[in-house]
């Protein structure tokens, strides 16, 4: 980043600049700090520097300067890419105190980078298996490259060696961002003139399979030259891989080692840690394509979306068939998804098997974790748990470097590192939350102790060993979900490492006002540095139907000046309850915001009741909304009876979880006004005689929504500690009024009936905190009324990781309610043969029998 020159410190002008300041007498309190910034010209005639203050400053103060009025300074390298022709910058402070003013100031050269040589590629086009010759010329440093002495007691003579480091690079249409490819180093005193590399390349897209491949060329004060070398046409070599496939799934069905006859072990087996990163790299687009596709047909030919993959954050939904996928279907899909289950986790083993400290190939290493674990659905514990464990070792190699490496490598690799992590933490889940299909290496492994499980077997969960099972050697479902929890258990403990690394790594680059964003499929995260009070009032909008606001009031018990660095995250699927609760929160993403002090000591930020912390959960785009259910209520009369009721059951398993009841009608007639009435455990009555209700609501037909629904919400703290609702509709005659400023309900004691049938549609929603023990938790949070299918509505009045839920619930008719002592309901139902039935989530049916 920065080398010292005597006079002048060189700073490359692709990395931004951080400078730090503080008093000589540090009990002395300035009463303001400023920085200002100047440019400089070398004079030749004089041969000495002209210098002039750089007055654009105050234009750029929220993306090239941060942090002008405090000891901390940052200039952005957008000053030194936009203003390419100045040469020399200097940063002066000035410390203002009540009887003097102090001052500091550092010079800077900018470091030229590398002259442009050339370089080709041979062949011009070739598949996934050929090995691509390149060769660079000509690259020279502008800055001669000298040896520099230093002397001390030892008087040792130290040689300075500069390392030229270049790093290759591809881009295809379809995925619209670069792939690293590679990358090479080595050491030289002079100039580079000639090298020669050879490199995979991944398939192309297009009809012509266009790869454009180009070079950076770096010094070792990171200064970088990039080139456009040429596009070339690269083909999926599918016979090597479906070979290589073949021979994984073998091995598997035999519990033997890969065969090496295929070409792809082979270079497996025999290459540098930079070719198997490249190797795994291009065979993983390959499957992922697959699986994609596979994917895609699968939900075309019947089988439910939310039932076999994750929707990528800010997706759509899927439209799939209005039929149940075959038989055949479903067992071509189990096929692809276990061989490529299989075949993961061997190219897992390969990439984590390669060790190197070289920066090059730690980012091409990130880079093949986060293809390699894009398809969650196919990852098995063995794999999670390879890919969390490394990617936990990059992350803490790279907080190791957080002072020698520049911001922007620092974003590089955490735009590869944090997909992999969420990726795995997704995956390890996906089954405890019914989520996706179990593995049949996974099924396989749960009996008796494997290799898989031998790191596990030691833990304890929720008091459960594997003495309680009645087997100990056969596979079982119970003992798989068992494993599957002790490594899920695992795999977040890692991930949660990852997270705080990357964290402290950003902490030393990030200034006030900085912030980063990570914005993948996979994950949405951001880290910012601020002042405190710019907390207040802030709003976060990841992406569409996500968001955070927090109130114009907090209880933070810092000074108002006082640094704070604030981290938001989305993750695409909630982890299941490390205790199994039941919380129907599968369908949900999961959405967290933390806050840290200037130590990395996470602040307790409190808000109350009154001004609570604003949260919008999104949902699955791939949650199945079921249809409206239509009652045939014109058909039936029950002589003194004011109301229809229906009966609508909200018990949860555990009483301190909470949930909110959500009641939609679409009258057939859209011109009815309706009276609703509800009562907890009981049932509702109203005439003039008595009134024993818990509430009412006038649906009029004035308010209808455009999609012709009426919608009545009931929150979470008033359903708390009830384990049924009964309400009751009616039908407004013509001579009543509909208005909703009205203080009373209205009142008709005589029978009636229904001129116009009616739908109905009632569901809960729930919202959820993480605790200390990775269980989720309802106190202290209420469901608001912006929650629909799609979304949850929560407050909380403290910060921590959150999620919703989400359950369809049946309403059948009932007449004659007779309510027992212990509130458990004995109802006759009403009418013919009904069958009533409801999804908990996309694996799980409940049915109602009315008779």
């Amino acid at each position: 980043m920065c080398s010292p020159n005597l006079e002048f410190q060189y700073i490359n002008p692709s990395t931004q600049v951080s400078l730090y300041s503080q008093p000589a007498n540090e009990s002395l309190t300035p009463n303001s700090i400023k920085w200002t910034v100047h440019q400089g010209f070398m004079n030749k005639s004089s041969d000495g520097e002209n210098r002039t203050q750089f007055k654009e400053i105050a234009n750029y103060p929220d993306n090239w300067f941060f942090g002008r009025e405090t000891a901390n300074f940052t200039a952005s390298n957008a000053l030194f890419l936009q203003n390419s022709n100045i040469t020399f910058w200097h940063f002066e402070v000035v410390y203002t105190f009540n009887d003097v003013n102090s001052s500091s100031a550092l010079d800077f050269e900018i470091n030229q980078p590398p002259r442009p040589g050339d370089c080709s590629i041979d062949p011009s086009n070739g598949t996934t298996s050929t090995m691509f010759k390149i060769s660079c010329w000509g690259w020279n440093d502008t800055d001669k490259i000298k040896d520099f002495s230093f002397y001390g007691s030892s008087k040792v003579r130290i040689r300075l060696q500069i390392v030229i480091f270049l790093a290759f690079l591809a881009w295809t249409a379809d995925i619209g961002h670069r792939v690293m490819l590679g990358s090479t180093t080595g050491s030289t005193t002079g100039s580079v003139s000639s090298s020669t590399f050879e490199l995979l390349l991944p398939a192309g897209s297009g009809d012509k399979s266009s790869v454009l491949v180009s070079v950076q060329v770096q010094d070792s004060r990171n200064c970088v030259t990039e080139l456009n070398i040429t596009t070339v046409s690269v083909v999926t070599n599918s016979n090597d891989i479906n070979e290589l496939i073949s021979a994984i799934q073998a091995a598997a069905t035999k519990n033997s080692a890969v065969s090496s006859n295929s070409s792809l072990k082979k270079l497996l087996d025999n290459s540098s840690p930079t070719v198997v990163a490249q190797l795994v790299t291009t065979i993983s687009q390959t499957v992922n394509q697959i699986t994609n596709n596979t994917i895609t047909t699968a939900i075309a030919t019947g089988m439910p979306a939310a039932s076999i993959f994750i929707s990528p954050l800010g997706g759509q939904k899927i439209e799939g068939s209005s039929e149940s996928a075959n038989e055949s279907t479903i067992k071509e899909y189990m096929r692809l998804l276990n061989d490529h289950a299989s075949t993961r986790e061997f190219l897992m083993e390969s990439v984590t098997n390669t060790n190197s400290s070289e920066w090059g190939h730690l980012l091409l290493q990130a880079s093949s974790l986060a293809r390699l674990t894009q398809a969650t659905n196919q990852l098995t514990r063995k794999t999670c748990k390879l890919a969390s464990a490394k990617c936990r070792e990059i992350a803490i190699a790279l907080n190791q470097r957080a002072t020698k490496v520049s911001y922007e490598d620092i974003e590089m690799i955490a735009n590869q590192i944090i997909p992999c992590a969420t990726n795995v933490l997704s995956a390890i889940n996906m089954p405890l939350q019914q989520r996706g299909k179990i593995l049949e290496l996974d099924s396989s492994r749960s009996g008796g102790i494997s290799e898989d499980n031998n790191d596990d077997t030691n833990s304890e969960l929720d008091g459960a060993n594997l003495n309680s099972f009645d087997s100990k050697d056969e596979p079982s479902h119970e003992r798989n979900i068992y494993y599957q929890k002790l490594a899920a258990k695992k795999v977040a403990m890692e991930v949660k490492t990852t997270l705080e690394s990357i964290a402290a790594t950003l902490k030393v680059h990030l200034n006030e006002g900085q912030h980063m964003t990570i914005n993948t499929p996979a994950v949405f995260t951001a880290w910012e540095a601020a002042p405190r009070d710019s907390l207040l009032n802030k709003t976060i909008v990841p992406f569409e139907n996500a968001q955070i606001r927090l109130p114009t009031t907090l209880n933070l018990n810092l000074n108002s000046s006082e640094r704070i660095s604030l981290r938001s995250m989305v993750q695409p699927l909630a982890i299941a309850s490390a205790s199994g609760s039941q919380v129907n929160n599968s369908l949900s993403t999961m959405i967290s915001l933390s806050a840290f002090d200037f130590n990395g000591m996470e602040i307790q930020i409190q808000a109350n009741y009154t001004h609570p912390i604003e949260l919008i959960i999104p949902r699955d785009p791939n949650l199945t909304i079921p249809d409206m259910k239509l009652f045939n209520v014109t058909s039936i009369h029950i002589p003194n009876q004011q109301f229809y009721f229906h009966l609508i059951d909200i018990a949860q398993p555990n009483e301190n979880l909470t949930v909110s009841l959500h009641f939609e009608i679409r009258p057939q007639n859209r011109n009815l006004n309706y009276l609703f009435i509800f009562k907890f455990d009981g049932p509702p009555q109203l005439n003039t005689a008595i009134k024993d209700i818990d509430d009412w609501y006038l649906f009029c037909s004035s308010n209808i929504t455009d999609d012709g629904i009426h919608r009545y919400f009931i929150d979470n703290n008033r359903t708390a500690k009830h384990r049924s609702v009964v309400v009751g509709l009616r039908e407004l005659n013509n001579t009543e009024m509909c208005s909703n400023n009205t203080s009373a309900p209205p009142i008709f004691d005589q029978s009636f009936k229904f001129s116009s049938d009616y739908e109905l549609r009632t569901f809960t929603s729930g919202c959820y905190y993480l605790d200390p023990n990775n269980n989720w938790q309802s106190e202290g949070l209420l469901v608001g009324p912006k929650t629909n299918h799609t979304q949850t509505q929560c407050f909380s009045t403290h910060l921590t990781t959150f999620v919703s839920g989400y359950s369809n619930v049946p309403c059948p008719v009932i007449k004659n309610p007779i309510f027992l002592s212990d509130d458990k309901i004995n109802v006759e139902m009403n009418i013919d043969r009904s069958l009533y039935s409801y999804q908990h989530n996309s694996n799980l049916s409940v049915s109602y029998f009315t008779q």
